[in-house]
């Protein structure tokens, strides 16, 4: 909910003169209010027309308003099933790139962000969480805390239509994933993102997605420091549990574990590699030669 513009000018958070000089009804004619950050002004009918035309602008669908009263369009994906927009549906998609057609000013811009690396929309919401949200956008701020929140369940919000969207184009896969998990810094790297296209075009036969969680789909954990966490210890049980089924099968002795064979990244015994950026460098170098 937010507050009325008679509430602003009661309560003198914007002057007469400013408030004055902006419109207090949408393009349908319902009242406008001023959302709780104060920076925008938003349709207090959850139904109006005016939301998905904001939606379409934001994706550079203008001047349709016929079409969307003709169709009753209510989700930009919708468009995409009338000619002669449906011709779109026939180009292959990265998954980042179909949500960032929902039109949500806040989501649009940074799906390749949030979706990176990922195949299903099933994937990508079986990953999805407050703290991956922070990884991938490089939120450490407590302040920053209500924008994760605001960006989270508004995705929750989009499941059903980015459902809908999924089955309406060819999603372009990811080929050889490899499902990265940080302990602490990325060292020498300004931030996570300047990480990942520095290794991904260096290494480009393989696509790094950056994760929160630790489980046996995780293939590497970042670790440049001696310092331990609840992700290094849960990626340590992973690879002990990992190391006693692979002693128990008579395939390797205890002389294996730990070394390195083959086009694997991985060390025997290890689910998870847990290393450095400049080890992990190093190995990537190593099978790019091979």
């Amino acid at each position: 909910m937010g507050i009325s513009f008679e509430d602003i000018k009661e309560n003198g958070i914007i002057n007469t003169v400013s408030l004055n000089m902006l419109s207090c009804t949408c393009r349908e004619g319902n009242r406008l209010e001023f959302n709780i950050p104060l920076n925008k002004l938003e349709c207090n009918n959850k139904d109006c027309k005016c939301h998905i035309f904001n939606r379409l602008d934001t994706i550079g669908m203008k001047d349709i308003e016929d079409i969307v009263y003709r169709y009753n369009i209510i989700s930009p994906y919708q468009l995409f099933t009338i000619t002669p927009y449906n011709r779109m549906c026939n180009k292959e998609l990265y998954l980042h790139e179909v949500i960032s057609l929902c039109g949500i000013e806040e989501i649009s811009p940074i799906a390749y962000k949030l979706a990176y690396g990922y195949n299903s929309i099933d994937e990508f919401y079986t990953e999805l969480s407050i703290d991956y949200i922070n990884l991938r956008l490089g939120i450490d701020n407590e302040d920053m805390s209500p924008i994760s929140y605001f960006i989270y369940n508004t995705l929750l919000e989009l499941r059903d239509e980015l459902i809908f969207a999924e089955s309406l184009f060819k999603i372009k896969s990811y080929n050889n994933r490899l499902r990265m998990a940080f302990n602490d810094s990325y060292d020498k790297f300004l931030n996570l993102w300047e990480f990942i296209e520095n290794i991904s075009n260096r290494f480009n036969r393989y696509t790094f997605i950056p994760i929160v969680t630790i489980d046996d789909n995780t293939d590497i954990l970042i670790k440049n420091s001696g310092l331990e966490s609840e992700r290094s210890r849960l990626a340590r049980i992973v690879n002990d549990k990992y190391t006693a089924r692979l002693l128990n099968s008579d395939k390797y002795t205890l002389e294996d574990i730990g070394k390195f064979t083959g086009e694997s990244i991985k060390p025997i015994g290890s689910l998870i590699y847990i290393d450095n950026i400049n080890n992990l460098i190093k190995r990537l170098e190593v099978l790019s030669d091979e």
